[in-house]
């Protein structure tokens, strides 16, 4: 297998590892969360942007018809990215620096098709999709990183069997929420700082800034008190 093949591979590869994450994770049965999305970001960022820069200094540019279809597809799939990015980042502390630099990704994506797709119609086809998909991409961007939800509290049921945490909601000029999320702390885990938990679901909702004076238990290892109300988790 030519070198350039093996790069552009990877390249598809690093676009779509987001989305496969999110998409396997739910399949799994496990609700994937991004708590400090920066360094993840960051870190596929440079290694694509290595890989592009790699190939854009390479100086045989011809490649075969399939391999310039694909490659023609890496913007639009950048777009894809980008969308699962800010559906689990949006909300996160430095989910919109996260965004932007996962957006970088498209401008790799753009000189890449300028270089080695050979096919005029194919190249203005799909370089004219990627500019009408700024716009959305931009305002995605802007206003999907308005709310921001912290965590303030975290309690672990007495044999470790669920973790329960208040989560502040907030949402700017629109208000927020405050909110109760329980997972199963003995079934979830971590790589790096992203986190996989198994069964999270909510249990509470209430009004914003509710969280300053609410009062979190637990009664046994399935029951959960918020403000003296009893909750059953199993």
């Amino acid at each position: 297998m030519k070198r350039k093949t093996i790069l552009f591979i990877i390249l598809f590869a690093l676009t779509l590892l987001f989305p496969l994450i999110c998409i396997v994770s739910e399949w799994a049965g496990y609700t994937f969360v991004v708590r400090d999305s920066i360094p993840f970001a960051a870190g596929t960022t440079a290694l694509y942007a290595a890989v592009s820069i790699f190939l854009m200094c390479v100086k045989d540019k011809t490649i075969g018809k399939v391999m310039s279809i694909f490659v023609s597809f890496l913007p639009l799939l950048n777009y894809v990215n980008l969308v699962f990015y800010n559906f689990k980042t949006g909300s996160t502390a430095g989910g919109a620096a996260a965004q932007l630099i996962a957006a970088a990704w498209l401008i790799f994506s753009v000189i890449l098709v300028v270089m080695y797709v050979g096919s005029v119609g194919l190249k203005v086809v799909f370089l004219i999709l990627a500019g009408v998909l700024v716009i959305p991409a931009s305002l995605m961007i802007l206003f999907g990183s308005i709310a921001l939800d912290t965590v303030t509290e975290k309690s672990v049921s007495p044999r470790g069997t669920y973790c329960a945490e208040i989560v502040n909601s907030d949402q700017g000029a629109l208000g927020g929420a405050t909110y109760v999320q329980v997972y199963e702390e003995n079934s979830s885990f971590n790589v790096g700082s992203l986190e996989f938990r198994r069964g999270e679901r909510t249990v509470y909702v209430g009004g914003w800034d509710e969280f300053r004076w609410m009062e979190l238990s637990w009664k046994d290892d399935g029951i959960l008190i918020i403000d003296g109300t009893e909750y059953t988790i199993k």
